[in-house]
C-alpha cells in the first residue's frame, strides 16, 4: 500500500492533483483510514499510469473518466482514436491559418485599416466569380487563362507569396519617409517588383505587362486590390529603373 505522499513522489504527480483526481472519482484510493487518510495499492498505480499516458497524448480528464468507465483500455484503439481527434484539429487549424495568412498578407498589399475590411475583402460571392471568369475569357487565350489560373494566391504558405508581402510593405515604408521614385532605394524595389513579376509568370513577361494592363485599367480580373499609393509609386519606379534618368543609370 501507498500513502498518498508516496504515490506523489512514486508517480510525480502533486499531492493536491491526487485528491482533486479522488474528488471528481477519476481514481479512488482503495482504502482510507483513520483521520481520512489515503492509502492506493498497485491497481491504482496502474490506474494512475494509465490516466497520465492518456493525458500525455491529449485525452481530457472528463474523456479519461468515460474511458475508464467504459473499459476501453485497448492500446492500439484509443491511439486511433487520439490520432482521428488530432486530424480534425489540424484541419480546422489549417484553415484558421490560411485564413490569418490571407488577412497578414492583404494587410501588407492593401489600402485596409481595420481587421473587418480585412475579412470582408476575403469573402468573394458567386457573382464575383462569374464576372471575374467572364473578363478573363473576354481579355486573354486559353494559354493565358491557364498561367493566371496557376499564380500565387494571397494564403497560401509559399516564398514567393511571402516575398510580395514584404515587398509591399517595404514600398508602403518608402511612401512613408518620403523616398523618392529615381533614388537607388527605389530602383531596388522596382528590381524586385520586376523579378517576383518574371518568376510569377514563369518568365512571360508579355503576358505579365498584359495582365497588369487589363487589371489596372479595366476592372476585377481576380487580383488583389493593391494600395494604390504603393502601386502609383511603384508603376513610377518601374519606369525609372528600365527607361529613365534614375541614379541606377547616372
Amino acid at each position: 500500500m501507498y500513502s498518498i505522499g508516496e504515490l506523489s513522489k512514486i508517480s510525480a504527480v502533486t499531492v493536491r492533483t491526487l485528491r482533486y483526481y479522488d474528488e471528481i472519482d477519476l481514481l479512488k484510493p482503495s482504502d482510507i483510514r483513520k483521520g481520512g487518510r489515503r492509502y492506493y495499492d498497485d491497481s491504482n498505480l496502474t490506474t494512475l499510469e494509465y490516466i497520465l499516458t492518456l493525458k500525455e497524448i491529449g485525452f481530457d480528464l472528463n474523456e479519461i473518466k468515460q474511458l475508464l468507465k467504459e473499459s476501453v483500455q485497448n492500446p492500439r484503439d484509443l491511439l486511433e482514436m487520439r490520432l482521428k481527434f488530432v486530424e480534425e484539429q489540424l484541419d480546422e487549424l489549417s484553415k484558421a491559418k490560411k485564413k490569418i495568412t490571407t488577412a497578414i498578407q492583404l494587410f501588407d498589399i492593401g489600402n485596409y485599416e481595420h481587421l473587418d475590411d480585412v475579412f470582408s475583402g476575403m469573402q468573394m460571392d458567386q457573382k464575383t466569380k462569374n464576372n471575374i471568369a467572364k473578363a478573363r475569357q473576354k481579355n486573354f487565350t486559353s494559354e493565358e487563362q491557364a498561367l493566371i489560373a496557376n499564380l500565387p494566391q494571397f494564403g497560401e504558405d509559399r516564398p514567393i507569396t511571402w516575398e510580395w508581402s514584404k515587398l509591399l510593405r517595404d514600398i508602403k515604408q518608402a511612401i512613408e519617409v518620403g523616398v523618392p521614385e529615381n533614388s537607388q532605394q527605389a530602383l531596388k524595389l522596382a528590381g524586385r517588383w520586376s523579378n517576383l513579376t518574371l518568376e510569377m509568370y514563369e518568365g512571360d513577361a508579355k503576358t505579365a505587362q498584359k495582365a497588369w494592363d487589363v487589371h489596372r485599367k479595366q476592372g476585377n480580373i481576380g487580383f488583389a486590390n493593391f494600395n494604390e499609393q504603393a502601386v502609383n509609386y511603384i508603376e513610377k519606379a518601374v519606369y525609372y529603373y528600365f527607361y529613365g534618368e534614375g541614379e541606377k543609370n547616372k
